[in-house]
């Protein structure tokens, strides 16, 4: 009964490590979950350097008031992945097992394990600890319901916050990195743009006009 006891004891540890582990995972991705709204700075500035709102809605991103540059397509590519960083986040880092039935297992488990854990250390250190390994033994429908509990859950909670929750968020941190380069020599501030705009007007307007007078020098022509 002894062995049988201790076989049991060490399910109790086992198991009791394992909620540890859970509650650690579970936290994490609580951690992640509520950062989710850290991209929207550096998408802010995203916008304002490949040349602002109406222009990344028509897909004609610009840089440094350049359009139709390889620099603006890839900055737009980088803009339009972290525009979808805030619900992946929000949708992996919530995680299925991150429920409050579940939270009920564990903490019950936790509790009980823990007492259970306790009195195993008061009887094995009495002068006959056979008078008290029987009540120990009698829990033990109770130590393995804990066990398969706690073995299931934390496997899976471990499973949704390393690789799900955990590589979005760092996807994500990853594309707020690379963004940077891209604010800082893409800048497209209003003005530069409407300067650039202008010279493009003001090109297309000589252009009519050179157009029409080759018109009527034509035209003239034709006439003698």
């Amino acid at each position: 009964m002894l062995n049988a006891a201790k076989q049991l004891s060490n399910q109790v540890t086992n198991s009791l490590k394992r909620t540890t582990r859970y509650k650690r995972f579970k936290k994490k991705g609580e951690q992640k979950y509520s950062k989710r709204d850290f991209i929207n700075k550096s998408l802010s500035h995203m916008v304002t350097a490949l040349g602002g709102k109406n222009l990344l809605k028509n897909n004609t991103p610009a840089c440094s008031g350049q359009f139709n540059i390889d620099t603006a397509t890839e900055g737009f590519k980088i803009y339009k992945k972290m525009e979808n960083c805030y619900e992946n986040i929000t949708d992996s880092c919530t995680m299925g097992t991150n429920t409050a039935a579940n939270k009920d297992i564990i903490d019950k488990c936790d509790t009980d394990l823990k007492k259970l854990q306790k009195d195993w250390v008061t009887c094995i250190n009495k002068d006959d600890p056979c008078t008290c390994v029987g009540d120990f033994t009698n829990q033990k429908n109770r130590i393995k319901a804990c066990n398969t509990d706690t073995q299931k859950l934390e496997s899976k909670v471990k499973k949704e916050f390393s690789n799900v929750c955990k590589i979005n968020f760092g996807s994500c941190k990853t594309l707020e990195d690379d963004s940077i380069g891209y604010v800082s020599k893409c800048h497209t501030s209003s003005a530069h743009l409407k300067k650039v705009l202008g010279k493009l007007y003001t090109a297309k307007d000589k252009m009519n006009k050179v157009t029409t007078k080759a018109k009527k020098f034509t035209g003239q022509e034709r006439k003698r």
